[in-house]
């Protein structure tokens, strides 16, 4: 029984934006048709805490696959469930989605008007996950094997 609930805790994904492994990090990039490498500008109030929705205005930096169009500068995120819960005015998470952050947003094609909520399509654009997308994106324009998607591979040199 304690064996079940540890595997159920490991395969459970936390809730919350930001925390993806190099394997989920490269196999996002491969598979979105959109990877864009985008900066927080401001984080709105939430208007409703109902919808579970809070707008977030970002701004380019760069194409890294794919394409963008004009509802690129202010996206709707789903507000993590359990800060909802806590305050009406709790929100999106500050060291995420605070002014000047640089995210690295992964979308599939026509969803430009809304961001899902799986942690994965939004993270931050750390030296490290920058690496692995880049990594990715040229091994698969070359046609080579995606190096992160490796039974072995835990981090890039």
């Amino acid at each position: 029984m304690a064996a079940e609930k540890e595997e159920q805790d490991r395969v459970e994904e936390p809730k919350n934006y930001g925390a993806c492994s190099t394997r989920s990090l490269a196999r996002i990039a491969r598979d979105m048709d959109n990877v864009l490498l985008v900066e927080v500008k401001k984080v709105f109030p939430i208007k409703n805490v109902k919808d579970g929705l809070q707008e977030v205005e970002f701004h380019l930096i760069e194409v890294l696959k794919g394409k963008t169009d004009k509802h690129l500068p202010r996206f709707p995120l789903q507000v993590p469930t359990d800060s909802v819960e806590k305050s009406r005015n709790s929100g999106l998470p500050p060291d995420t989605f605070s002014p000047g952050t640089r995210l690295l947003l992964f979308l599939k094609e026509g969803e430009f008007d809304f961001i899902p909520y799986p942690r994965c399509e939004v993270v931050l654009a750390s030296h490290e996950n920058l690496a692995v997308v880049r990594q990715t994106l040229t091994q698969l324009s070359q046609g080579a094997p995606i190096t992160a998607l490796a039974e072995d591979a835990h981090r890039l040199p």
